[in-house]
């Protein structure tokens, strides 16, 4: 992004890529049809349970969605640089 080191941008691509494809088969659709990460813990989210009991396990948290996205939108714009794997960005 700042640099435009396209040799970075190489060799460092195939883990981009790998990290977006394993988030991919990771989300799941939850029942508003939206695509979120199955169990998580985030420092923005706790509750109690029925039983008083203190839990912080969610599905989708904030922190997970939004270092997916960035994920995400990064693998796609560096594939967009580099002008490979068309299939994949889409």
């Amino acid at each position: 992004l700042f640099t435009k080191d396209v040799d970075f941008l190489k060799k460092y691509y195939p883990i981009l890529k790998g990290s977006a494809t394993f988030c991919s088969e990771w989300l799941i659709e939850n029942s508003k049809g939206e695509l979120v990460t199955p169990v998580s813990t985030s420092p923005e989210n706790a509750y109690l349970m029925p039983d008083d009991t203190p839990a912080s396990v969610c599905e989708g948290s904030t922190m997970d969605i939004a270092i997916i996205r960035s994920l995400f939108s990064n693998t796609i714009e560096v594939s967009k640089i580099l002008q490979t794997d068309r299939d994949f960005r889409s």
